[in-house]
């Protein structure tokens, strides 16, 4: 049974990919699901690039949330275009 990538480093990866769109720092604890990902979605539309990282969590994370209903994660994104800081938690909300 194959795992595929850590979260983490995946969601390294997406933030390296998206930091020419505007997102400069994506610090992440804990396993992400597609909770949090609906909650990106509604973050500032001066931020560039989160509507894009949002779709890629719901795609990227969707077969992990089925296996683990717990959110404990923390977002951080920041964008640099109005210099916006926008922070998004949960911790152990059951989905």
């Amino acid at each position: 049974m194959s795992a595929g990538p850590n979260p983490v480093d995946r969601l390294e990866q997406a933030a390296k990919q998206f930091k020419n769109s505007g997102v400069i720092q994506l610090a992440v604890q804990g396993l992400l699901l597609e909770g949090v990902a609906r909650d990106l979605r509604r973050c500032d539309a001066a931020t560039v690039g989160c509507v894009e990282l949002s779709a890629w969590l719901n795609r990227g994370i969707r077969e992990l949330e089925r296996r683990k209903r717990i959110v404990d994660a923390q977002i951080t994104l920041i964008g640099t275009r109005h210099g916006e800081y926008t922070r998004y938690t949960k911790y152990g909300r059951n989905l």
